[in-house]
């Protein structure tokens, strides 16, 4: 064997991420490092809601087609999708099986009319979250995972009228097809090996990364894996949206 000829291409070095994205991600991969011949990239702050009640003075009025938003948690990613989607533009929620899951949910509630739902999901998210909370060793994760299932659902319950109804939304909406049209909305797990030009990490109050309601030590550290990784799904402009 010989190695002339070869380069070697240290795993720690990306040439995707712009310069400004690397920078980003240093600060919690401090061995991350951009390649020279990346793109100088961006880094930006917005708005999550307009102070003025309308769309164009938020983040809404720059996101692209072909952009990609996430968040740590699907509810935020339900109610923005809808926002989008009726100013006309096209939106999907990646994730089918997220998607599928939330329909399990509501179909073991046996509810006969949007009011029961409601009020079942209720009564199941607050029974969940206390026998969970009642452990010598309450799981984070759950707690975070059911709080988001809930919001979720009360999300796509809003001005339907039937829970068939719901349940036509969210098939409409949860896809796995990466080349759908329009903007593609991600949880940050479900985006892993996912990119985009530009990326909107959306942090609304209660939906930071690190998740506020992590608590152990482990969680944490997963959080900050999870901050790092929607980071990274930039390849030249990652926007903050808080």
């Amino acid at each position: 064997t010989t190695n002339r000829g070869c380069v070697r291409l240290p795993l720690t070095v990306t040439r995707r991420c712009s310069q400004a994205v690397v920078q980003e991600a240093r600060k919690i991969v401090h061995s991350f490092e951009a390649h020279e011949s990346n793109c100088e990239g961006l880094i930006r702050q917005a708005a999550y809601k307009a102070a003025d009640g309308q769309l164009g003075s938020s983040y809404f009025s720059i996101v692209q087609d072909g952009d990609m938003v996430l968040c740590r948690v699907n509810s935020p990613l339900v109610s923005q999708c809808f926002k989008f989607l009726r100013a006309g533009r096209k939106a999907t929620i990646m994730g089918r099986d997220v998607g599928q899951g939330l329909i399990s949910t509501i179909n073991k509630m046996k509810a006969e009319s949007i009011v029961d739902l409601t009020s079942k999901l209720s009564d199941w998210f607050h029974n969940e979250v206390a026998k969970e909370t009642a452990k010598r060793l309450p799981n984070d994760s759950r707690i975070i995972a059911l709080q988001d299932r809930y919001d979720c659902l009360k999300c796509f319950c809003e001005d339907q009228s039937t829970v068939q109804a719901v349940i036509d939304k969210i098939n409409a909406i949860f896809t796995d097809n990466r080349d759908n049209p329009g903007v593609k909305f991600a949880s940050i797990h479900r985006s892993k090996g996912l990119e985009a030009k530009a990326v909107y990490l959306l942090e609304p109050k209660g939906s930071e990364v690190p998740h506020p309601m992590a608590k152990s030590s482990w969680q944490i550290a997963q959080e900050w894996h999870l901050r790092y990784v929607a980071i990274t799904r930039a390849i030249e402009t990652l926007t903050f949206v808080s």
